[in-house]
């Protein structure tokens, strides 16, 4: 199968996926898929995380969701003829780190999850081997059956104004950027007719809290 989507894999997790669709799930995990297996080992932390009874906060992703959702309605609408759909945060596992109050932690990597529309956008921060920096590593889904096909996608990363560099996402909707420096990035995925947008992207490999 292909690879599911979060909420199904949530679902899962859960116990409210149909038996059909829940031994699809488990075969595709069983066959080694590093990608549902890193996200499968984020939800289950994120689960455990939500299940502590003295959690008071809500999570960082759904404040920004919430912030992203209210400053899409400020926006100027997109030009005649282009969807454009601003992503917001799902899932960042630096975040459920910081709720269960580890401070000034270095982490092998960082997995966020973003979604614009009928798509999901898997953002993976890793150490880079290859230059000084980080390697940002990305993934695009569609996670409606109906969700149009993704066809020839260009991706631009942003800081500020400056554009960093560009890609192009292949056929498994992957596209990398290598040896970028430790920061705050803009992500734009268009290709005609469709723009896709992700703002404040942490490329950051280290929580820095203040102490009390």
């Amino acid at each position: 199968m292909a690879c599911p989507a979060s909420d199904q894999l949530l679902d899962f997790l859960q116990g409210n996926l149909p038996e059909e669709k829940r031994e699809a799930v488990e075969r595709h995990l069983a066959a080694g898929c590093p990608r549902c297996r890193r996200q499968v080992s984020h939800l289950r932390d994120l689960l455990e995380v939500l299940a502590n009874p003295r959690l008071m906060d809500p999570p960082e992703w759904l404040l920004h969701h919430a912030f992203v959702l209210f400053r899409q309605q400020k926006m100027e609408p997109a030009p005649s003829g282009l969807s454009r759909l601003w992503a917001f945060l799902v899932m960042d596992n630096f975040a459920e780190s910081r709720l269960l109050g580890l401070r000034h932690v270095g982490l092998p990597s960082r997995q966020l999850l973003y979604r614009a529309g009928s798509y999901d956008i898997d953002v993976l921060i890793e150490r880079s081997e290859v230059a000084p920096g980080v390697d940002l590593m990305g993934q695009v889904l569609p996670i409606a059956e109906d969700a149009p096909p993704l066809g020839e996608i260009e991706v631009e990363l942003r800081q500020g104004e400056n554009v960093v560099g560009t890609a192009k996402v292949n056929a498994l909707g992957e596209f990398l950027f290598e040896g970028i420096s430790e920061g705050v990035y803009d992500l734009r995925l268009w290709r005609e007719g469709m723009e896709l947008r992700i703002t404040g992207l942490q490329a950051l490999l280290r929580i820095e809290e203040d102490r009390p």
